[in-house]
């Protein structure tokens, strides 16, 4: 009887090294797919929170657009005590600018729309007749929110009726996670503009 003999194959495996580098590839892979996955969900969180306040400032202020274009006496001044509201009215002889503005939809002196930023609480409200304020905007930033103004854009000194009504709010947002306070706090800023004239002179 012949006996025969096979060749014996060497059975290879995967060596600790080679399975080391593949265990560090793989990771890098899928550490790179989370952190993009992450900052997608961060960016997402920046952009909703920068359309919620664009979206909120163009209706407030396409409200009182139709509100001076409708009204029939406007005047800018300066709110305090703003628990009671009290206006006070630019004088003729100073600039016609402030942080209030009265608008009158009638000739009569009520009801009354009124729009003022709270410098304490940096947060601008709309009342009616000084009641029931309801917020605007938050975060607002200048003193100086309301302006009469000629067609050249020159804050006037008279109260005249055909003027123009600019309204300006610089306003703030801290970034996304951010808490107030500390000194490294970095705000983004944004400013809404609008100029508008009454249809009724």
């Amino acid at each position: 009887m012949k006996l025969t003999r096979y060749p014996v194959r060497k059975l290879r495996g995967f060596t600790l090294t080679e399975l080391m580098v593949t265990i560090a590839v793989s990771s890098m892979v899928v550490g790179g797919v989370i952190l993009s996955h992450i900052t997608g969900l961060k960016m997402y969180e920046i952009a909703k929170a920068k359309l919620g306040i664009t979206d909120d400032t163009r209706l407030a202020v396409s409200l009182l657009v139709n509100e001076v274009r409708t009204g029939k006496t406007i005047r800018v001044g300066r709110a305090t005590n703003f628990t009671t509201l009290s206006f006070t009215p630019a004088t003729d002889g100073s600039l016609q600018e402030g942080n209030a503005v009265q608008i009158y939809p009638t000739s009569g002196s009520t009801p009354c729309i009124q729009y003022y930023l709270n410098t304490n609480t940096a947060k601008l409200f709309r009342s009616l007749n000084g009641t029931n304020p309801r917020l605007i905007a938050e975060n607002v930033t200048n003193a100086v929110v309301f302006t009469s103004e000629d067609y050249l854009g020159n804050v006037l000194t008279q109260n005249q009726d055909n003027r123009v009504l600019a309204v300006t709010l610089n306003f703030y947002q801290l970034p996304f996670n951010s808490t107030r306070g500390g000194t490294n706090q970095v705000a983004e800023g944004y400013t809404a503009q609008t100029k508008i004239a009454r249809r009724v002179l």
